[in-house]
């Protein structure tokens, strides 16, 4: 079970036993206790629900590592990671905040993999009347605010901004003060679940969570970057083994499953860079 970032310390109990100054059994060294290490993923918000499931199964493999999870935008934890921060394991939802922080040499380049990938969406609420069938739609539908997330530290922001400027929209909707911007994805879809906006653009496994959303349709993807997730070590890691360990099973077959099942497109990440 994850401890939801708390670290517990587990102490050993010893029988005790008062033996007589005669007795014959032989005495018995017992075994040193186990120590527990802690291994700390600074994961992309869009992560949430299937890291932690892969960090549930992760710990009934190696009980003796406990998983703490940090949940933000890759960008606010990119930043996080060049302060130093106490991180072992950086998954990002884009591929820039990797390639600045390998390029700076703070993640270690032999264990980086691209371990899933996905789509972005609009979506609007369920029960809204706002019809759009496509970005073009916006030319013409009258949308008072669109969310997106914040494109300078949110990935699925820039992927979003990437798809506005490829249907020539995004100047436009940004003058008109339509886009309301957002600290990371979770928090573009609140916006929608709330009713604060009339329709954002998240990732597709983000829209499938809820039950307030339903899809108007999905961007094409070749309206942005391939939208894949990258994973490494730390290079500051205080237990690199157990980062590598951690690293291992998310590109691992039981992980693959567990993505999958959260609608990450795992086959395309084998089929992308790395």
């Amino acid at each position: 079970m994850i401890r939801l970032g708390l670290l517990f310390l587990v102490l050993p109990l010893a029988a005790c036993a008062i033996e007589s100054p005669s007795a014959t059994a032989p005495e018995t060294a017992s075994d040193p206790p186990t120590e527990t290490q802690t291994v700390t993923v600074a994961a992309a918000a869009s992560l949430t629900d299937a890291m932690t499931d892969v960090a549930a199964a992760f710990e009934e493999r190696y009980p003796d590592i406990e998983v703490r999870l940090n949940f933000a935008a890759s960008g606010t934890l990119q930043r996080q990671i060049e302060r130093q921060a106490p991180v072992d394991v950086f998954a990002s939802a884009a591929q820039t905040p990797m390639d600045e922080l390998e390029a700076r040499g703070l993640v270690d380049s032999e264990t980086r993999r691209v371990f899933a990938a996905n789509r972005i969406v609009m979506v609007v609420l369920v029960e809204s009347e706002v019809s759009l069938k496509s970005l073009e739609a916006l030319k013409t539908q009258e949308i008072d605010r669109l969310a997106i997330g914040n494109p300078e530290t949110v990935p699925a922001g820039r992927y979003a901004k990437q798809a506005l400027e490829a249907a020539q929209l995004y100047d436009s909707l940004e003058t008109a003060q339509i886009l309301v911007f957002a600290e990371n994805v979770r928090q573009v879809l609140a916006y929608v679940e709330q009713n604060s906006v009339d329709a954002a653009i998240v990732y597709q496994t983000d829209a499938a969570i809820s039950d307030h959303v339903r899809v108007a349709f999905p961007i094409p993807a070749d309206f942005s970057e391939p939208i894949r997730y990258p994973i490494a070590v730390v290079r500051q890691s205080q237990e690199p083994e157990a980062a590598r360990e951690f690293v291992e099973f998310v590109a691992s077959s039981e992980s693959q499953g567990i993505f999958d099942k959260y609608g990450f497109l795992t086959g395309e990440a084998r089929g992308g860079d790395s």
